[in-house]
């Protein structure tokens, strides 16, 4: 049966190892020449310059977007007054052959009797004159 180690002696081990480890984390940074160690400093610098500059941008952008949800809002209540009291107006609507849909307020239409009765007489005098030629 094995023995549980004292937290004493599993504080040493971990303590030699994170000895053993910063000294292979240390032998691999200094693998690099100072030249390029230096470029890569400036580098990350700039590259945070950026990253803070993106920052300023995104919060310009939040701003926007609360100015802007208020009015999203007053859109929203009046379109839905505007979806229930639809007067379908020519240029919303689409015929799609056996109804009529709005493209405002998506209701499906009926086509009006008299209208249908005359593109159905219609359509059975094209193919009867198809039939004839």
């Amino acid at each position: 049966m094995e023995t549980v180690p004292s937290l004493p002696t599993l504080l040493q081990a971990i303590a030699r190892d994170d000895d053993e480890a910063t000294k292979h984390l240390d032998a691999v940074a200094s693998l690099s020449p100072k030249a390029e160690k230096l470029a890569w400093k400036r580098k990350e610098k700039k590259m945070q310059g950026f990253v803070e500059d993106i920052g300023k941008i995104e919060d310009q952008i939040l701003a926007l977007v609360k100015e802007k949800m208020p009015l999203d809002d007053e859109i929203s209540e009046l379109r839905e007054i505007m979806v229930k009291d639809c007067i379908h107006q020519k240029s919303d609507l689409a015929h799609l052959g056996t109804h009529i849909v709005c493209k405002f307020c998506e209701r499906k239409l009926s086509i009006p009797r008299k209208a249908y009765n005359a593109m159905v007489e219609a359509q059975a005098e094209d193919a009867v004159d198809e039939v004839s030629e």
